[in-house]
C-alpha cells in the first residue's frame, strides 16, 4: 500500500491525503456531464468511475453508446475490450485515460491501442498531465504545494505543467547524475 511506503520513507501520511491517478479521473468524470462509461481497467479503476456516479455499460447490449471510454492498463486486458471501447469511442464517446507511461501491458500500450484504432486521442489525467496534482490541490486546498516524486519526466514534469515547485527523490527511477543533468 502507498500510504505504508510513505510511512516507511518518513512522511506520515493518512490515505485521504494521498491522491492517487484514480482518485484525479474520479474527480474529472465526476464533473463532467458523462452519465454512462465503457470502463478497459481494474477493479480499483471500475469502483472510482462508479464512485463518480456514473453506469458502467460494459457486457451490456448498450455498451457501445457509451459517454466516456476510461481506458487504463491491467493484467487482463483482451480483445473484447479493446473491441468495446473503440465501438464506443467511434459512436462519439469522449476516451479519458489514466496515462501513457509503461510498455505492454502498460497503461500507454492499452492507450496507444485504443487511440490507433478509434482514430482519437484521449485525454490523460496522469502524470506528467498536470491534472492529478490539480485534484491534490483542489482536495488539499490553497497553500504552497510541493511536488516530490522519483521520476523527473512524470513527477518534476507533472510538477511544471501544473504550475507547482517539484522535488526529485533517489528512491527510484532517477539517478543521481540524471538529476544532476536535467534542467532545474
Amino acid at each position: 500500500d502507498f500510504v505504508r511506503k510513505l510511512w516507511r520513507l518518513g512522511f506520515q501520511a493518512a490515505r485521504e491525503e494521498v491522491v492517487t491517478v484514480g482518485g484525479a479521473l474520479q474527480h474529472v468524470l465526476a464533473e463532467s456531464a458523462h452519465a454512462t462509461a465503457f470502463v478497459v481497467g481494474s477493479v480499483a479503476v471500475h469502483r472510482h468511475v462508479t464512485d463518480a456516479g456514473l453506469r458502467i455499460l460494459n457486457g451490456s447490449d448498450l455498451a457501445d453508446r457509451a459517454d466516456v471510454v476510461v481506458v487504463s492498463g491491467h493484467e487482463r486486458f483482451d480483445f473484447s475490450e479493446l473491441k468495446g471501447a473503440v465501438q464506443a469511442a467511434l459512436r462519439g464517446a469522449d476516451v479519458v485515460c489514466t496515462g501513457r507511461d509503461g510498455p505492454w501491458p502498460g497503461t500507454g500500450a492499452v492507450v496507444a491501442a485504443v487511440e490507433a484504432a478509434a482514430g482519437v486521442a484521449a485525454r490523460s489525467v496522469g502524470k506528467p498531465e498536470p491534472q492529478l496534482f490539480l485534484t491534490a490541490l483542489d482536495r488539499v486546498g490553497n497553500g504552497r504545494a510541493l511536488v516530490v516524486g522519483d521520476r523527473i519526466d512524470a513527477d518534476v514534469g507533472g510538477a511544471r505543467a501544473a504550475g507547482l515547485d517539484g522535488a526529485i527523490v533517489l528512491t527510484g527511477a532517477t539517478t543521481a547524475a540524471m538529476a544532476r543533468e536535467a534542467e532545474p
